[in-house]
């Protein structure tokens, strides 16, 4: 009877605005008023919109737009002779199928462009949990036994019985062994009827559904088995717990993918998330996968600025109509009993209530920046709207003080206002920070959040908190949850009066063990449901290309954070035009509410969105993996695979080489090798390695280089100054930091003489180009000088011994003078070359000389090895064309055997 009410009052409603011929306006005048909706015997009428859906998914896990519609007749509707359009003169722009709307029923409509006119029901419901249950902790690990629980819990089994249905429950909590260097507890439930030899298809499914309890704010982490791989590298997804027995845990599942293998599955394994070492337990009475069905999806979007949808007939007449307005983030424009305006979403329901219009800020605060002398910001003293504020960075609320008259601003403050008005929604949040000190001389960034979010003792995710092991990293802490609030972010590049951007944010916690660290790394995530979907600003001044983001990390240097600011930064980007991936950066000085918290390096963040940003890949069509062929997105299947053929076959075969060479980017694969060696890098490869490829389109396998914070003898390792060629061609070891399982491309590719020669040359070449001493140490006094002003004062903010900084940076000015040697020597030894031979190329003209790939612009020093032939090419300049070489050899390109003292000259024109 709800919806009967509901009916009537709906029509009620309409009769009389219809009737009254006026157009309904809101009580502020700064916002936009919009024509009615009519009526027309309409079948179903509009009763929300939402153009920015933050929250809402549909069966694939997007958050698409969306409408609502409602059936208020005593009969059902089918809808398959209307259509939807956003053109009056394109009235037939989209056709519905089969949607039947029941009577006194809500139906919603998604506008994703993914075009799917049926309305499905769901179906195809498998119980997943079966008799087949077990835990396993890494304490039941041999010889090496861990600390970690995984143990029944409630009952004496993981398994059992409980008003005549099943039930499964477990609590796991990871510990922490050195000695063992990891840790595990996990739960497994398999499929009735199911195994590993005989796979259950679920491949209609899209749904997985969880009933029952999970810890409070503990995080659970589920993998679907499949068939093919083990069950810790199964598809995850994880949940947060309520704490409520009768939560219903949603997971949407990718369909028609590789990963996961929806038609070869057998169980569910549930895991405590690693980084936690805090204890969780569950409780679940259902565990379901079904196929969940649609909504309908249309084949164009909503605009986000305001606009109009239309419902239409077979004959093209309007049968219902609705104007919208931008709407506020997070709200949706809906009927309810006060008539239309802006409310939260509640799809398939009726809004409580409506508020007519947003209000209007009723103050104008000053733009937040650097000030050297006392200011005063004014306020109104309208009676029907009142500015309430906060100071110290928590958000302004219906409970903040109201603000009157003059407040004069003489020391350094975070303000963050809004406009107050009955009726009304509440005005966007004016958030300002105004820090009376000298400008840096580098960029800064002011991160405004609450601070009991940031700071609070027991809560706030940058401190350690109740549950903190008493050893580093210290596990447990609450800056190893994974906690995203929001924040606000404002920008201001050197020397600029005036903020470059300001933007809504999501602000956590970045990176692995430097969480410990006194100074944090965080990311910053730039989505729908903090502000905007992305950040349009050239933030790298370096690669002006890049100017769309989703993600941005501002770093604290990692492991290094007390003893260099430059040597990650570095590493990567003596890389810079070799097609290897790498996080652009550049330094910045970061400010929590005001507060002077020193030099971060901001930084791309390495997930899908990157290659977003890099390539104009869509994010939903990346593989990513990490070193253990771990999933970040997309599947890990196709690259395994790749892997078994290396193992399995001679890459000296040419025909197993070409297939190899079709799958992967093999020079990308070997500068990005050849980088890591020459940084030395040792907290790698089992660790800090990431490769991918786009699926569509279709590309090969590359590498990307990331966290070098171990490379120029930074010391931390016990592995350090070892010879980096045997560390990474070592088949005879397992684990970290270089067992054989994390080198299986490189090793195998160098049984091909002709890869090997190569391989050996372009070193050779970077070694006295990209990687020389002239050009390194010419990169470190860049990057040092950058940020030599500002260190001082960090280094006090922190603690940090200004004589050991000193010292790390001759240790690496000393390592890229010397370097080249080291591994000359090494890859001499490694490889069995013969002697060295000193060579000199050099293009003449506008051209390009090519050693095996390596691009040599200038008259270049070479060291090459007498045995090992060397493939020169000239490559024409704009404008001139290649005519001979010096000895008279007019081919382009050439094979050599290296002698001492010979000269090849490219001659252009």
């Amino acid at each position: 009877m709800r919806w009967f009410g509901f009916s009537l009052l709906f029509f009620i409603f309409f009769a009389v605005s219809c009737s009254s011929n006026t157009e309904p306006t809101f009580a502020d005048d700064d916002t936009p008023s919009v024509p009615e909706v009519f009526v027309r015997s309409a079948p179903v009428v509009f009763t929300e919109i939402n153009p920015k859906n933050i929250s809402l998914e549909d069966e694939e896990g997007d958050k698409s737009d969306w409408i609502e519609l409602f059936n208020p007749a005593d009969t059902a509707v089918n809808l398959s002779d209307y259509f939807l359009s956003n053109d009056p003169a394109e009235p037939f722009k989209w056709h519905f199928g089969n949607v039947v709307v029941p009577p006194q029923s809500f139906v919603l409509v998604f506008f994703s462009k993914k075009d799917r006119p049926d309305l499905k029901t769901p179906s195809d419901s498998l119980d997943m949990m079966g008799k087949n249950v077990w835990g396993w902790a890494d304490s039941d690990n041999s010889p090496v036994a861990g600390t970690s629980v995984a143990e029944p819990w409630l009952y004496s089994k993981f398994l059992a019985e409980e008003n005549g249905s099943r039930v499964i429950s477990g609590q796991m909590q990871l510990g922490e062994n050195e000695e063992l260097g990891w840790s595990s507890a996990c739960i497994f439930v398999g499929i009735e009827g199911a195994s590993k030899d005989s796979p259950q298809d679920l491949g209609t499914a899209n749904q997985l559904l969880l009933t029952g309890f999970v810890t409070k704010d503990e995080v659970l982490e589920i993998r679907l088995v499949q068939s093919d791989m083990e069950d810790w590298k199964g598809w995850p997804a994880r949940i947060t717990g309520t704490g409520d027995s009768l939560t219903t845990y949603s997971i949407s599942l990718p369909t028609g993918s590789r990963f996961p293998d929806l038609a070869n599955i057998y169980g569910i394994r549930f895991s405590a998330v690693n980084s936690y070492k805090r204890p969780v337990q569950f409780k679940f009475n259902s565990l379901l996968v079904r196929n969940q069905g649609n909504y309908p999806h249309v084949n164009f979007k909503l605009p986000q600025e305001g606009g109009n949808v239309f419902l239409f007939d077979a004959a093209g007449t309007l049968r219902d109509s609705i104007a919208y307005p931008k709407v506020p983030n997070g709200k949706s424009y809906s009927f309810s009993g006060t008539g239309w305006g802006f409310a939260e979403p509640n799809p398939l329901g009726v809004a409580d209530y409506a508020y007519a219009g947003q209000i209007s800020d009723s103050y104008r605060l000053p733009a937040s920046g650097f000030y050297s002398a006392p200011f005063v910001v004014s306020f109104s003293g309208d009676p029907q709207s009142v500015a309430r504020c906060e100071v110290g960075g928590k958000a302004p609320t219906e409970n903040s003080p109201v603000m009157m008259g003059d407040l004069t601003i003489s020391s350094t403050t975070v303000l963050r206002c809004a406009t107050f008005r009955d009726g009304m929604l509440p005005s966007d949040i004016s958030t300002r920070t105004y820090v009376f000190e000298q400008a840096p001389t580098i960029a800064a960034a002011f991160i405004t959040a609450d601070p009991d979010q940031l700071f609070d003792p027991d809560s706030g995710i940058y401190e350690e908190g109740p549950n903190a092991s008493s050893t580093s990293p210290h596990f447990g802490a609450n800056y190893w949850l994974d906690k995203t609030i929001p924040a606000e972010i404002t920008f201001f590049e050197p020397g600029a009066n005036t903020p470059a951007f300001s933007a809504n944010v999501g602000y956590e916690i970045f990176g692995n063990y430097s969480r410990a660290n006194a100074k944090k790394s965080f990311a910053l995530k730039f989505r729908k449901k903090y502000g905007d979907a992305h950040l349009d600003y050239r933030i790298f001044p370096e690669h002006p290309n890049l100017k769309s983001f989703k993600d941005l990390v501002f770093r604290n240097n990692g492991g290094n954070w007390y003893q260099d600011y430059i040597r990650d930064r570095l590493a990567s980007s003596i890389s810079r035009g070799l097609g290897v991936d790498y996080q652009k950066a550049r330094p910045s000085i970061v400010y929590y509410n005001g507060e002077y918290y020193g030099i971060h390096n901001i930084r791309e963040r390495l997930n899908e969105n990157y290659f977003t940003t890099n390539y104009g890949y869509d994010e939903n069509a990346i593989d990513l993996l990490k070193a253990d062929n771990s999933v970040s997105a997309g599947s890990s299947k196709d690259y395994e695979a790749l892997e078994d053929y290396i193992e399995s076959h001679d890459l000296a075969d040419a025909e197993a080489y070409a297939f190899v060479a079709s799958q992967m980017d093999i020079d990308n694969y070997t500068n990005y090798i050849q980088t890591e060696i020459f940084v030395a890098n040792q907290d790698w490869p089992a660790n800090n390695m990431k490769k991918w490829r786009s699926t569509a389109p279709l590309t090969k396998w590359k590498w990307a280089l990331y966290d070098l914070d171990f490379g120029f003898n930074n010391g931390h390792s016990e592995y350090s100054d070892i010879d980096m060629f045997h560390f990474v061609l070592d088949s005879t070891v397992s684990g970290y930091p270089n067992g054989a399982e994390y080198t299986i491309p490189i090793r195998n590719l160098l049984h091909n003489p002709d890869y090997r020669n190569r391989f050996v040359n372009r070193f050779s070449a970077l070694l006295s180009s990209k990687f020389s001493p002239d050009t390194i140490l010419s990169r470190i006094h860049l990057l040092v000088q950058e940020i030599s002003a500002e260190t001082p004062r960090d280094m006090d903010r922190w603690n940090h011994s200004a004589s050991l900084m000193e010292n790390q940076q001759g240790v690496i000015e000393t390592f890229a003078a010397t370097r080249q040697s080291e591994v000359l020597a090494e890859m001499q030894s490694a490889l069995g070359l013969g002697d060295v031979q000193n060579v000199t190329v050099a293009p003449q003209g506008c051209g390009t000389v090519l050693v095996d790939g390596i691009a040599l612009r200038k008259t270049t020093a070479l060291k090459l090895f007498a045995d090992v032939p060397v493939t020169l090419s000239a490559e024409n300049g704009a404008g001139c064309t290649f005519q001979s070489w010096s000895d008279g050899e007019t081919s382009p390109v050439r094979i050599a055997l290296p002698v001492e003292g010979d000269s090849y000259t490219a001659i252009f024109r």
